[in-house]
């Protein structure tokens, strides 16, 4: 018997997002349909290149969400943590910084990335995720300000996540944070260049694993300017 994630995905290569809407329609909206969604959405993203479709069905699965919050039944402790991760995939998919080949970001895609980053980071401090958690809120917060050209804001979350990534004990994520809030000055300022910058790329790459994350903002300056 097929699952009932193969039986959305086959919905959906047989008639397309209207394929896929009447099948979602006709599903109970409860913690279950939550867990689904945030799983077609990996698909639709990662497999199709489909990031309206993920959208559309990450909007679902959080319109579902607000409308349990809103019940008297109580909503499941795991239900939070699954709304939260869905918020950083549709902040973290609609970004451009990734340069991902195959996804086309619109304006529209834009506004829900930034609203979707908003609500994840006031998820991690709600939920008590932890000072990681926080951290990586605000990095993913101030990639998406620096998409919409608010640079300064931008440096303030990127300064937040250096400071939350070193008390967790992860002195790699908070230099790719300090590197990030350069990006944020240096496209502030007009330029194409910053030397401090450099100099950030360079301890990122020394450290152990550290290459990728250098390559993330190397990634991410070509894009933004």
């Amino acid at each position: 018997m097929k699952s009932l994630k193969d039986q959305v995905i086959e919905a959906l290569d047989e008639g397309g997002e209207e394929g896929l809407e009447h099948f979602l329609a006709g599903l109970q909206r409860d913690a279950d349909f939550i867990q689904l969604c945030s799983e077609l959405m990996m698909h639709l993203y990662w497999e199709k290149k489909d990031l309206g479709g993920a959208l559309k069905v990450g909007r679902a699965a959080l319109d579902t969400y607000v409308r349990m919050l809103e019940s008297k039944e109580g909503t499941p402790e795991e239900v939070h943590h699954q709304a939260k991760a869905i918020c950083y995939n549709i902040a973290s998919f609609a970004w451009p910084g990734w340069d991902e080949p195959g996804i086309e970001i619109d304006a529209d895609a834009l506004e829900a990335g930034l609203r979707a980053a908003e609500r994840n980071l006031e998820l991690a401090r709600s939920l008590e995720r932890g000072a990681l958690a926080e951290s990586r809120a605000h990095w993913m917060l101030g990639g998406q300000l620096i998409a919409h050209g608010e640079h300064a804001k931008a440096r303030a979350h990127f300064d937040s996540a250096s400071e939350r990534a070193a008390e967790s004990g992860k002195p790699d994520e908070a230099l790719l944070a300090v590197g990030f809030g350069q990006l944020a000055q240096m496209l502030e300022a007009g330029a194409d260049s910053s030397d401090e910058l450099e100099r950030t790329l360079s301890q990122l790459s020394a450290m152990e694993g550290g290459d990728g994350f250098a390559d993330q903002i190397r990634v991410a300056r070509t894009y933004f300017t």
